[in-house]
Protein backbone atom coordinates (compact mmCIF):
# COMPACT_ATOMS: atom_id res chain seq x y z
CA UNK A 1 0.00 0.00 0.00
CA UNK A 2 2.87 2.64 0.83
CA UNK A 3 4.60 1.68 -2.00
CA UNK A 4 1.09 2.05 -4.55
CA UNK A 5 0.81 5.52 -2.55
CA UNK A 6 4.42 6.84 -3.38
CA UNK A 7 3.90 5.73 -7.13
CA UNK A 8 0.74 7.76 -7.20
CA UNK A 9 2.33 10.91 -5.76
CA UNK A 10 5.51 10.92 -8.07
CA UNK A 11 3.15 10.33 -11.00
CA UNK A 12 1.58 14.05 -10.03
CA UNK A 13 4.76 15.35 -9.21
CA UNK A 14 6.03 14.27 -12.56
CA UNK A 15 2.77 15.35 -14.53
CA UNK A 16 2.85 18.62 -12.34
CA UNK A 17 6.55 19.41 -13.48
CA UNK A 18 5.97 18.07 -17.31
CA UNK A 19 2.85 21.19 -16.91
CA UNK A 20 5.66 23.94 -15.84
CA UNK A 21 8.14 22.64 -17.98
CA UNK A 22 5.75 23.29 -21.26
CA UNK A 23 4.32 26.13 -20.26
CA UNK A 24 7.75 27.45 -20.16
CA UNK A 25 9.07 26.04 -23.06
CA UNK A 26 6.11 28.25 -24.72
CA UNK A 27 7.15 30.90 -23.74
CA UNK A 28 10.22 30.58 -24.66
CA UNK A 29 9.47 29.73 -28.16
CA UNK A 30 6.60 32.36 -28.51
CA UNK A 31 9.68 35.12 -27.77
CA UNK A 32 12.05 33.16 -30.09
CA UNK A 33 9.14 32.97 -33.09
CA UNK A 34 8.85 36.72 -32.18
CA UNK A 35 12.29 37.25 -32.15
CA UNK A 36 12.64 35.87 -35.77
CA UNK A 37 9.65 37.23 -37.09
CA UNK A 38 11.06 41.04 -36.25
CA UNK A 39 14.30 40.17 -37.28
CA UNK A 40 12.68 39.04 -40.95
CA UNK A 41 10.67 42.17 -40.65
CA UNK A 42 13.89 44.42 -40.48
CA UNK A 43 15.89 42.61 -43.07
CA UNK A 44 13.23 43.04 -45.84
CA UNK A 45 12.80 46.28 -44.90
CA UNK A 46 16.79 47.13 -45.02
CA UNK A 47 16.57 45.31 -48.74
CA UNK A 48 13.57 47.53 -49.57
CA UNK A 49 15.59 50.35 -48.70
CA UNK A 50 19.25 49.06 -50.23
CA UNK A 51 16.95 48.58 -53.24
CA UNK A 52 15.49 52.53 -53.82
CA UNK A 53 18.81 53.77 -52.94
CA UNK A 54 20.89 51.23 -55.64
CA UNK A 55 17.82 52.47 -58.07
CA UNK A 56 18.09 56.21 -57.50
CA UNK A 57 22.13 56.51 -57.44
CA UNK A 58 23.46 53.99 -60.23
CA UNK A 59 22.71 51.01 -62.26
CA UNK A 60 25.00 48.57 -60.15
CA UNK A 61 25.27 47.71 -56.73
CA UNK A 62 26.71 50.04 -53.70
CA UNK A 63 30.21 49.12 -52.82
CA UNK A 64 29.20 50.36 -48.94
CA UNK A 65 26.25 47.80 -48.50
CA UNK A 66 27.60 45.19 -50.53
CA UNK A 67 31.10 45.50 -48.12
CA UNK A 68 28.37 45.25 -45.46
CA UNK A 69 27.05 42.32 -46.37
CA UNK A 70 30.30 40.85 -47.00
CA UNK A 71 31.88 41.21 -43.76
CA UNK A 72 28.96 40.53 -41.93
CA UNK A 73 27.37 37.27 -43.89
CA UNK A 74 29.50 34.31 -44.22
CA UNK A 75 27.68 32.50 -46.91
CA UNK A 76 26.91 35.98 -48.66
CA UNK A 77 31.28 36.47 -48.97
CA UNK A 78 31.57 32.73 -50.25
CA UNK A 79 29.16 33.58 -52.96
CA UNK A 80 30.70 36.92 -53.65
CA UNK A 81 34.40 35.59 -53.90
CA UNK A 82 36.23 34.67 -57.05
CA UNK A 83 37.69 31.54 -56.47
CA UNK A 84 40.74 29.95 -56.97
CA UNK A 85 41.59 33.43 -55.31
CA UNK A 86 44.58 35.02 -54.86
CA UNK A 87 46.83 35.57 -52.26
CA UNK A 88 49.67 37.18 -52.38
CA UNK A 89 52.34 37.07 -48.83
CA UNK A 90 55.52 36.60 -47.63
CA UNK A 91 57.28 32.98 -48.49
CA UNK A 92 56.69 30.68 -45.76
CA UNK A 93 54.47 33.28 -44.15
CA UNK A 94 57.68 34.88 -42.95
CA UNK A 95 58.58 38.63 -43.58
CA UNK A 96 61.39 38.22 -45.80
CA UNK A 97 62.66 39.25 -49.17
CA UNK A 98 60.58 36.45 -50.73
CA UNK A 99 56.90 37.03 -51.87
CA UNK A 100 55.08 33.76 -52.53
CA UNK A 101 51.44 33.57 -53.93
CA UNK A 102 48.97 31.02 -53.14
CA UNK A 103 45.14 30.11 -53.83
CA UNK A 104 42.33 29.60 -51.76
CA UNK A 105 39.58 27.31 -53.51
CA UNK A 106 36.31 27.55 -52.40
CA UNK A 107 36.82 24.38 -50.10
CA UNK A 108 39.26 25.45 -47.31
CA UNK A 109 37.80 29.62 -47.34
CA UNK A 110 37.26 30.52 -43.81
CA UNK A 111 34.89 33.86 -43.41
CA UNK A 112 36.79 37.34 -42.91
CA UNK A 113 35.40 39.94 -40.74
CA UNK A 114 37.97 42.30 -42.13
CA UNK A 115 37.45 45.74 -39.91
CA UNK A 116 34.81 44.21 -37.62
CA UNK A 117 36.92 42.75 -35.26
CA UNK A 118 39.68 45.43 -34.12
CA UNK A 119 39.11 47.84 -36.08
CA UNK A 120 37.06 50.96 -35.24
CA UNK A 121 36.08 51.97 -38.82
CA UNK A 122 36.58 51.26 -42.73
CA UNK A 123 39.63 52.88 -44.64
CA UNK A 124 38.36 53.97 -47.97
CA UNK A 125 40.89 55.97 -50.17
CA UNK A 126 38.90 58.85 -51.61
CA UNK A 127 40.77 60.64 -55.04
CA UNK A 128 39.49 64.47 -54.70
CA UNK A 129 38.41 66.99 -51.38
CA UNK A 130 34.75 65.70 -51.99
CA UNK A 131 35.38 62.99 -50.79
CA UNK A 132 33.86 61.49 -53.74
CA UNK A 133 34.70 57.67 -56.02
CA UNK A 134 35.39 57.79 -59.56
CA UNK A 135 33.19 55.61 -61.10
CA UNK A 136 35.24 52.90 -61.72
CA UNK A 137 35.05 49.45 -61.46
CA UNK A 138 37.29 48.42 -59.02
CA UNK A 139 37.80 49.10 -55.07
CA UNK A 140 41.24 48.40 -52.82
CA UNK A 141 40.24 48.18 -48.91
CA UNK A 142 43.60 48.59 -47.48
CA UNK A 143 44.78 47.98 -44.09
CA UNK A 144 47.79 49.44 -42.37
CA UNK A 145 49.17 49.77 -39.32
CA UNK A 146 52.27 52.04 -37.90
CA UNK A 147 52.85 49.69 -34.97
CA UNK A 148 51.22 46.64 -35.41
CA UNK A 149 52.88 46.11 -38.84
CA UNK A 150 49.82 45.79 -40.92
CA UNK A 151 49.50 45.70 -44.21
CA UNK A 152 46.63 43.90 -45.76
CA UNK A 153 44.69 44.76 -49.01
CA UNK A 154 41.90 43.34 -50.80
CA UNK A 155 40.87 43.75 -54.21
CA UNK A 156 37.43 44.12 -55.10
CA UNK A 157 36.44 44.54 -58.70
CA UNK A 158 33.07 45.01 -60.01
CA UNK A 159 31.26 41.75 -62.59
CA UNK A 160 28.04 42.24 -63.76
CA UNK A 161 26.75 45.12 -61.43
CA UNK A 162 27.91 42.92 -58.38
CA UNK A 163 30.86 43.83 -56.55
CA UNK A 164 33.26 40.69 -55.77
CA UNK A 165 36.74 40.00 -53.95
CA UNK A 166 39.29 38.88 -56.65
CA UNK A 167 42.51 38.93 -54.75
CA UNK A 168 43.88 39.40 -51.24
CA UNK A 169 47.54 40.48 -50.24
CA UNK A 170 49.28 40.38 -46.85
CA UNK A 171 52.34 42.15 -46.94
CA UNK A 172 53.16 42.83 -43.14
CA UNK A 173 55.22 42.27 -40.60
Amino acid sequence: MKYLIAFFIIGLLCSACKRVENNNCSKENKLIDSLQTETSNLRKELAEFKSKKQTRTSNHEDFDSFLYSFMTDSLFQLRRTKFPLMFIHWKDYLPGDKIDTSYYEKDNWKHRWFYMIGYGEIPQLYDNYKMELRPTNERLLHFTGVETGTNSKYYFKLIDKKWYLIKMENLGD
